[in-house]
């Protein structure tokens, strides 16, 4: 293979070792001056570490090619994809990357930078929310059943993946009869119709179809040697009508003549064929007796079945056949039944009966522990997925320490768990099974208390004016909001999300060896223009700092963001929503309710999502919902339809619990996110503020506002500033009622 660079030979596999290390140097090289462009501060013995965590070929080969292709990815992201990208990222961090860090792809429907779920062709990528939406399940226009959409026919109807696929192999099935047709009616002198006839009969799967075209590619129907699968078609086509000579016996060589048998893919004539004198069938061979199937059965009792009463099956000696031995083994041990069983203990039990092993073994039932009150509804939830959720050592472990009393049943307790979403769905269990007593301001009280770790991170000073704008600033908002707000867990969870956003933001300003006080509008203004800056989340805080001088006052902001009240939906398109939630059966029940709330009557999200079955009332045909001081009535189809929520859905431990909303969420006792409908009714193409303002629009011009205001539950204030804008005028109803 040539000479090494001090002039003397060498083998293949030498060569080929230098080659590689040679590559590998140079992957390195180029590796190490990416991250020194994105991060100068970063020691060469730290990213060289980070790269020998990643030492094979293959994946270093993966991330240089990565960074070709994308030479400011470490920059301007994203870095979470591809893995091999996102664990050397990892590394970087874990390194001590300060500029470096994980940011998320942009996802193609919903726009937000979050974690990639799905990778679509052509690099694109869908968060797991919008994955979830695009994946949901709809009724399948081709089956009727609830599947995942995979497709959409000329009409825009779901179909499902199996009616996708069905359709598109009768394409191909008729494409392939097709031109099995042209090819046999240039050899037989029949009508079109009689040969696809044929063609279907004796090849009614696709399969089929390709192995008669290859075969007819090879032989004529005249060879007098052609295989079986066209000798059979000579037969039917000449039963058809066709003038083709006979296909030879294939014992004999004679031509098989009329009523040749086909019996064993074997063409014979009629002198040939031997019937079995056991089954009458024309099976036997010219050397036996009778044929292998009478042979086998002389030792076995064949005959009906005892228990499902089916003919000629196999029995034993219990007069059982094959299926209803399985059936029978498949009993429980407990209950005895047939159904899936799962192995417990050393037993083979039912679903329903392994869970109740699994929860006697959790909670007590005589004498009742401290949770008996969840033992009736974890019973009657769907077998597996509880047993798996219970199986799981956390809440194993928590389960029995709370229901034998070795740890208080309090919020305190559940506080001091691992944060994970299964301890979570425990607290709305008991909450909602009142075993846990409700502690409104926790939410706000552990988010205090949270932020306090947060904070850690930061410089001293810094630190101490982001405690100052909480203590002044936030939390005071989320105390005020709770008071006239049931729920506020979305509004904490926007504020944790705040304070990442303020953290990450001086973090950045530290990295640069700058502090808040001493940064220079070029510092934020830099930050601002970073793919990773959340605008709208961090401007609360530094306006805050520049009107409490800690900033100074000539220090400039980008504006906020504010909805434009000026973007409502066109009344055509308004209107035509309305009359596709009128007609469209194939929409979700919730989702034609909650739009109508909202194309009709201009109603918020978070008034809809609160509503309870004790707001609907039906008093014969006359159905009416509670909006505000006065009752609505709803006309057809929408009358029925509330009348049909909540919607059943899925057998979860959540779902067997007493709630009374109208609109249940995936947690236990809580009502549906205003965010999570607004996501719904976008996907049917409801822009929910903007066709509430357009619905108002119309309302507030027909309607006075104070009965308006009555009738929809809204301020009347905000009526009066709503048709005042839109330039109605009901100074001079009073008056006219009058006259």
């Amino acid at each position: 293979m040539g000479r090494n660079p001090d002039g003397a030979p060498w083998c293949d596999a030498c060569y080929r070792t230098a080659d590689a290390a040679r590559r590998a140097a140079g992957r390195r090289a180029h590796i190490q001056a990416a991250v020194a462009a994105a991060e100068p501060a970063l020691g060469e013995a730290a990213v060289l570490r980070a790269i020998d965590q990643m030492a094979e070929g293959r994946r270093l080969g993966q991330l240089v090619d990565h960074l070709r292709a994308h030479p400011d990815v470490l920059v301007i992201g994203p870095t979470s994809r591809p893995p091999v990208l996102d664990r050397f990222v990892e590394a970087l961090v874990a390194a001590g990357a300060k500029t470096i860090t994980t940011i998320h792809p942009t996802c193609l429907d919903c726009g937000r930078t979050r974690p990639a779920r799905q990778q679509l062709p052509g690099g694109a990528a869908l968060c797991s929310a919008c994955s979830a939406r695009r994946t949901s399940t709809r009724v399948c226009a081709g089956c009727g059943r609830p599947r995942r959409p995979y497709a959409r026919d000329e009409a825009g109807h779901p179909r499902c993946h199996a009616c996708t696929q069905r359709a598109h192999t009768d394409v191909q099935r008729h494409e392939q009869v097709e031109r099995l047709t042209s090819v046999l009616s240039a050899q037989v002198a029949l009508d079109p119709a009689q040969i696809i006839d044929v063609v279907t009969s004796l090849a009614p799967r696709r399969h089929d179809l390709q192995v008669l075209a290859e075969l007819l590619g090879d032989h004529r129907l005249t060879d007098s040697g052609a295989p079986f699968v066209v000798a059979r078609l000579v037969i039917a086509l000449r039963a058809a009508g066709a003038d083709l000579p006979c296909p030879p016996c294939q014992s004999c060589r004679a031509p098989a003549g009329t009523g040749a048998s086909l019996y064993g893919s074997r063409v014979r004539c009629r002198a040939c064929v031997r019937h079995c004198p056991g089954c009458a069938r024309p099976a036997r061979g010219e050397d036996e007796r009778v044929c292998g199937r009478c042979r086998r059965d002389a030792h076995r009792l064949r005959a009906t079945c005892t228990t499902c009463q089916e003919p000629d099956r196999l029995l034993d000696d219990r007069g059982l056949c094959r299926w209803c031995r399985e059936r029978a083994a498949r009993r429980c041990a407990h209950c005895h039944h047939n159904r899936t069983l799962t192995t417990v203990d050393g037993e083979r039990l039912c679903g329903p009966c392994s869970l109740r092993r699994t929860v006697d073994g959790l909670l007590a039932d005589d004498p009742p522990g401290a949770l008996h009150a969840l033992r009736a509804p974890i019973l009657a939830a769907e077998p597996m997925t509880t047993r798996r959720w219970l199986r799981r050592p956390a809440i194993t472990a928590l389960l029995t320490s709370l229901d034998s009393g070795r740890l208080a049943l309090t919020h305190t307790t559940l506080d001091a768990q691992p944060a994970s979403r299964a301890v979570e769905h425990l607290r709305d269990l008991l909450l909602a099974a009142g075993a846990l007593g409700s502690d409104p301001d926790r939410l706000i009280d552990r988010f205090a208390h949270d932020s306090n770790q947060m904070l850690v991170e930061l410089d001293v000073h810094d630190a101490r004016i982001v405690r100052a704008w909480m203590r002044w600033q936030v939390l005071p908002r989320l105390r005020r909001h709770h008071e006239g707000t049931a729920d506020i867990s979305a509004a904490v969870t926007n504020a944790r999300r705040t304070l990442r956003s303020v953290i990450a933001f001086l973090s950045t300003i530290e990295a640069a060896q700058a502090t808040l006080t001493s940064a220079r509008q070029s510092d934020i203004d830099h930050w601002f223009a970073s793919p990773r800056a959340r605008a709208h989340q961090v401007r609360p805080f530094l306006a805050w700092a520049r009107r409490t001088r800690v900033l100074p006052p000539s220090t400039m902001l980008p504006p906020s963001a504010s909805g434009r009240n000026d973007l409502h939906t066109d009344p055509d398109r308004r209107w035509n929503i309305a009359r596709r939630l009128v007609q469209d059966d194939t929409l979700d029940t919730v989702d034609r309710v909650a739009g109508a709330l909202v194309v009709l009557y201009a109603q918020p999200l978070v008034r809809i999502c609160a509503l309870t079955t004790d707001d609907v009332a039906a008093d014969g045909d006359v159905v009416t919902v509670r909006l505000g001081g006065d009752l609505l009535e709803l006309p057809e189809p929408f009358a029925a339809l509330i009348q049909g929520l909540p919607s059943p859905r899925r057998k979860g431990v959540a779902e067997q619990l007493p709630g009374g909303w109208l609109f249940p969420g995936q947690r236990a006792g809580r009502h549906l996110a205003a965010a999570s409908l607004g996501r719904r009714l976008r996907t049917i193409g409801i822009e929910p503020r903007r066709t509430r303002l357009a619905a108002l629009d119309q309302l507030s011009a027909e309607i006075p506002p104070a009965m308006l205001a009555g009738v929809l539950g809204l301020k009347a204030s905000q009526v009066v500033r709503h048709t005042t804008r839109a330039g109605g005028d009901w100074a001079q109803y009073a008056a006219d009622r009058a006259t």
